[in-house]
């Protein structure tokens, strides 16, 4: 026996320390020899890692994939598939929150390749305090997207001169972001059937184009930011509104003092939240396979779920720990849960890991032509960057 490699994504400034306290109950039940142990991949090194493992069929034996990469990787034949009764094990699929589960089948085949892991919905930030000041009811303020940009511009009439702060210059996060919008407009990124580019049509256009009209409530200096002066500008009242998943926000509590906790509000964004989150898979190279069934059903416990997704900041996968507290209870938590069941993932179609970089390089190209000249004309500017690549992906997805 051999110990089972298991790699993570972690950003640059996460260690090890969560998932080696996760693992430390699993190894403890194990031979030396067949214990896990952890490979740590960067975020923004994750996709080219995974394809290198893929291309020459060697390295981790079970790894965490983020959704639109699984078709590229399924593509490639390089992913293990799992048996009826193995999912029967770790629950089935009824265990799972369902638009979860939906990331981890590869479309149209009944075939399940990957198991939910951890689940990344996106919501609203604000300040009621401001929107009070403002005039502005919560309960309706971001209702719909008309509300929404009413309620932006009531803030800035309020005297905030930048009311909305979103990091820009992470492109993934900026496309995320933007899927509520092309949803919430009746768009979508492909047909129904998977087989055509949808995302250059007009209801997704529409959306698009409302998305970027955010611009004249966020800040001006600085641009594009990153996520850490975006939860700065938020944290000190600069700016009254924002969008990000359940980490920032556990951040911003953690840091702002008590009296003002109460302060902080999240609400549903007016389109279908974005539900992000990653899977866990077999690769087929590997020579542990009962191992890594063990591991993952040891992972996707309703323990191991509590545990590890309230350190790290993401919200488990499992109906059982979705039920209960905080989940249930607590405020924050209680919008999250709301946001996955409500939400939607991105397209896991043929290519869809590709489809996501393009499109968020795409929405970075026409974030560039805005901040230097917020008076653009959005609608060229759109289709400058977004023509050439429906034509490329029409060409490859033929």
């Amino acid at each position: 026996m051999s110990p089972v490699e298991l790699s993570v994504c972690l950003t640059r400034i996460q260690t090890t320390e969560d998932i080696d306290k996760l693992l430390t109950p699993f190894n403890a039940k194990r031979p030396a020899d067949g214990r896990a142990h952890v490979h740590v991949i960067l975020w923004d090194d994750y996709k080219s890692e995974l394809t290198s493992m893929a291309l020459y069929g060697r390295g981790s034996d079970v790894s965490q994939v983020g959704a639109p990469l699984m078709s590229d990787l399924l593509a490639m034949n390089a992913l293990r598939p799992f048996k009826e009764i193995e999912v029967a094990t770790m629950g089935g699929a009824n265990a799972f929150n369902p638009i979860a589960w939906q990331s981890s089948r590869r479309v149209y085949e009944r075939q399940v390749w990957a198991i939910p892991w951890l689940a990344d919905p996106r919501v609203i930030y604000y300040w009621r305090d401001l929107l009070e000041k403002a005039g502005v009811d919560e309960a309706t303020a971001f209702s719909t997207f008309d509300h929404l940009f009413e309620t932006l511009q009531r803030l800035q009439s309020s005297g905030i001169e930048a009311p909305f702060v979103l990091p820009i210059s992470n492109k993934l996060q900026s496309l995320q972001t933007a899927c509520s919008w092309i949803w919430g407009f009746g768009g979508d990124f492909v047909t129904p059937d998977g087989k055509n580019m949808a995302f250059h049509q007009p209801p997704a256009l529409a959306g698009i184009k409302s998305f970027f009209s955010l611009y004249r409530y966020m800040p001006k200096e600085g641009q594009p930011f990153d996520l850490s002066p975006t939860q700065d500008y938020f944290i000190n009242q600069r700016a009254a509104v924002t969008i990000g998943n359940l980490g920032p926000g556990i951040n911003i509590l953690k840091e702002i003092p008590p009296e003002k906790r109460e302060k902080l509000g999240v609400a549903l964004p007016p389109g279908p939240p974005y539900v992000g989150g990653s899977s866990l898979i077999i690769w087929k190279h590997t020579r542990h396979e009962q191992a890594d069934l063990d591991l993952i059903r040891y992972l996707v416990s309703y323990e191991a779920q509590v545990e590890y997704c309230q350190r790290i900041g993401y919200l488990p996968v499992r109906l059982d720990a979705l039920a209960r507290p905080p989940y249930s209870t607590d405020y924050l938590y209680r919008t999250f849960a709301q946001a996955l069941e409500k939400g939607r993932i991105f397209p896991t179609i043929k290519l869809g890991g590709l489809l996501e970089d393009r499109l968020s390089t795409v929405l970075d190209q026409i974030w560039n032509d805005v901040i230097a000249d917020p008076e653009v004309d959005l609608n060229a500017a759109i289709s400058k960057w977004l023509n050439p690549l429906v034509r490329r992906f029409e060409l490859w997805a033929s």
